[in-house]
């Protein structure tokens, strides 16, 4: 999200120099939203407000862009699913196949999987775990106990999606709504039913 929000700004800076879908319509911040079998995409939202400001020329960088990443990986990857400019409000989706590649192409952390593959990762779930929409801790046996369970960790400031009921959350992570939460900024983990 890193780079994608450094893209959009290099993006403003060129439209500034120059003088130059519908799920995204569902979010008014950044959000990463899961689906069941483990793809995801993220809707990317940023301010958009100067007249100057050229909703094609930010499709075309970003196009460009994926289209690189995928060339690279002689596979397309990654899409993009929308570019939406309204209100001085750009939403910009894109689907990713696979965490690694979100990872790569972003240059920042993010797992998507199960309790168990995290744990063979080598992730640490030395964090301090409470149930979903409730105030007392949990134990760290209690929250790995079944390793199928679904698992989003990342570092990012964000609002997540899943595809089914949280049970489970780390610190820094602030319930809102049965599938979706707030993450802050650090690392934190987001553990749902599969």
């Amino acid at each position: 999200m890193k780079r994608l929000k450094l893209w959009l700004g290099m993006v403003l800076l060129i439209c500034c120099l120059t003088g130059c879908g519908d799920q995204a319509a569902t979010y008014d911040a950044t959000t990463l939203i899961v689906n069941d079998d483990g793809t995801f995409q993220e809707v990317v939202v940023e301010a958009f407000d100067k007249s100057y400001y050229d909703a094609s020329e930010l499709e075309s960088f970003v196009k460009k862009e994926l289209q690189e990443y995928n060339l690279r990986k002689v596979s397309t990857q990654i899409s993009l699913e929308e570019v939406k400019v309204e209100e001085g409000t750009a939403k910009v989706t894109i689907s990713y196949k696979t965490d690694e590649d979100y990872r790569e192409f972003n240059e920042d952390t993010l797992f998507v999987g199960t309790v168990k593959e995290a744990m063979e990762e080598g992730y640490s779930f030395d964090q301090t775990f409470t149930e979903y929409g409730k105030t007392e801790t949990v134990s760290t046996a209690k929250v790995t106990e079944n390793g199928n369970y679904g698992i989003i960790i990342t570092q990012q400031a964000t609002d997540l999606v899943v595809p089914n009921k949280i049970l489970y959350i780390s610190e820094n992570v602030t319930a809102d709504g049965k599938k979706k939460a707030k993450a802050n900024g650090e690392e934190c983990y987001i553990i749902y039913k599969k």
